[in-house]
């Protein structure tokens, strides 16, 4: 007997296609990469005539 039209036996799913474990790669002969250091950037140059008071001097307070 014909099954009718609408069954549709299922599906099997054809075993998935043999993939072998990737295997690592041998390590690299050269040390880890290590970061670059970060671009020099010299010390921010004070403007000129700035003069901050030494620490713990501050300029009279108006308050008194």
């Amino acid at each position: 007997e014909k099954p009718p039209p609408e069954y549709q036996p299922p599906h099997e799913k054809p075993p998935p296609e043999y993939k072998p474990p990737h295997e690592k790669p041998p390590p690299p002969e050269y040390p880890p990469y290590v970061k670059p250091p970060p671009e020099y950037k010299p010390p921010h140059e004070k403007p000129p005539g700035y003069n901050p008071p030494p620490y713990g001097h501050y300029p009279p307070s108006k308050k008194n």
